[in-house]
């Protein structure tokens, strides 16, 4: 019987150890994730922007044209 608890023993430390690899591997995508999603509000925020001061721009020559 000692074996078989030994066996079963590896085993299970075996599946935990398969769950941690999984959940750091889960970890690190969540992360690259993030930081993509960071960088698309950057060049989003940045494309408003230049949006924001292209119309200004286009409403004083609107306003200079008349």
């Amino acid at each position: 019987m000692d074996w078989e608890m030994t066996l079963r023993n590896e085993r299970e430390k075996g599946r935990e150890e398969g769950r941690e690899e999984g959940r750091m591997e889960e970890r690190a995508k969540t992360e690259v994730q993030r930081k993509r999603a960071e960088a698309e509000k950057e060049r989003a925020d940045a494309a408003e922007e230049r949006i924001r001061r292209l119309e200004e721009q286009l409403a004083l020559l609107e306003k200079s044209a008349h």
